[in-house]
């Protein structure tokens, strides 16, 4: 019987790479994005560049339930089964700190972030209930730690890691193993005009040197989707190129570095 993915914001950047990546290991994929042309348009690339392979592409708009509900209704006509679910899609939120942050604003990070990826994550979870699967989670090292400008959006991917630890034991009867991905900066198009003073800046904060790249993710993704992590539920692996390790700000420790030895 054939295996099937199902990847929210999937048609573009580190969707589009996990989606090549589970097509890559024999499964077919479902993609979802606002935009059903971008999803059909991201489909069909998986279709010509993995020939064995069967993409679908699905519009869904992550903060509406019904639409949830409907996109589902659609994905159930391509496939009894469900294996692997991945819930990338993402509001980022970005500028919205405590005070500039109105009800508005936060019911649009909080109703895709975190309402949609549940809603999701419960549909997908009945079309597993049966055989079993995987569900992972994308969540940030935002929802661990802060910075400026990105308080609602941390707040949701925290409200993440714990969504992870109840899905996962609620789901485990049925066979469903849940983790997060809690991913730090990725190299992704938005990158693509940043000046190299301003990478070189960014870079002397992680202490392996450079981002992840969207390989890095779909690698790390596929590890938690895999029978590679088949003991694994509950629990988050960290690709951040190592943010979250120091306390105080990171600074070049080449002084730092013995030769005595």
């Amino acid at each position: 019987m054939s295996k099937n993915a199902l990847i929210t914001a999937g048609s573009k950047n580190t969707g589009f790479e996990i989606a090549r990546k589970l097509a890559k290991n024999g499964y077919n994929v479902h993609i979802t994005s606002r935009s059903e042309t971008d999803a059909k348009n991201a489909a069909k690339r998986i279709e010509e560049e993995f020939e064995n392979i069967k993409a679908y592409g699905y519009s869904l708009e992550l903060s509406c339930v019904s639409d949830i509900k409907n996109a589902f209704e659609k994905i159930r006509k391509n496939t009894d089964s469900l294996d692997i679910f991945i819930g990338n899609a993402a509001n980022l939120g970005i500028g919205l700190d405590t005070f500039s942050t109105d009800e508005e604003s936060f019911d649009s990070v909080m109703d895709v972030n975190v309402k949609g990826t549940f809603f999701s994550s419960q549909q997908a979870a009945k079309m597993m209930a049966k055989n079993g699967g995987v569900i992972v989670l994308i969540g940030s090292v935002q929802g661990l730690g802060a910075v400026e400008g990105r308080a609602i959006y941390g707040i949701s991917k925290a409200a993440v890691g714990a969504m992870t630890k109840y899905l996962a034991f609620d789901l485990a009867p049925y066979g469903i193993r849940v983790n997060c991905l809690v991913a730090g900066a990725i190299h992704t198009d938005r990158w693509e005009n940043v000046e190299e003073s301003e990478l070189k800046r960014r870079w002397a904060n992680y202490p392996v040197g450079h981002e992840a790249s969207m390989e890095d993710i779909a690698n790390a993704v596929y590890f938690l989707s895999s029978d590679l992590s088949r003991s694994t539920t509950g629990t988050s692996l960290t690709v951040d190129s190592g943010v979250l390790l120091p306390i105080l700000p990171y600074k070049d420790r080449k002084q730092y570095k013995r030769s005595d030895f």
